[in-house]
């Protein structure tokens, strides 16, 4: 065989090997394409149900406003129900910023 076969039949050997590399990389880059999008469905479905749980938080907020507005009488109950109206109210803040988009740091610290 003379070097220019060798040549030849070296090209060809890489070829297909090339050939057989870019096969695999692309089963692998499919592999991972879905294993995301399986991912991704599920991130879904609990952002669905953080959704629904943050809706119930801010129901039960709500009512807990009301119970808070229609009792307090005397000093010490007047301010432990003006700090803990504030802390509801910041506490809706929080859950409805983080229902919408990211919460901000510091207002749900």
């Amino acid at each position: 065989m003379s070097g220019k076969d060798e040549a030849d039949k070296l090209r060809f050997s890489l070829e297909a090997h090339k050939l057989t590399l870019d096969i695999v990389l692309e089963m692998a880059t499919m592999s991972l394409v879905m294993e995301t999008k399986n991912d991704t469905a599920v991130i879904r479905e609990d952002t669905d149900i953080l959704k629904q749980d943050t809706s119930r938080i801010l129901e039960e907020i709500e009512r807990l406003q009301d119970v808070i507005l229609q009792r307090g009488e005397g000093e010490f109950v007047i301010d432990f129900n003006f700090t803990l109206r504030r802390y509801l109210e910041r506490l809706s803040s929080c859950a409805e910023s983080s229902r919408g988009s990211q919460a901000s740091e510091d207002l749900c610290d």
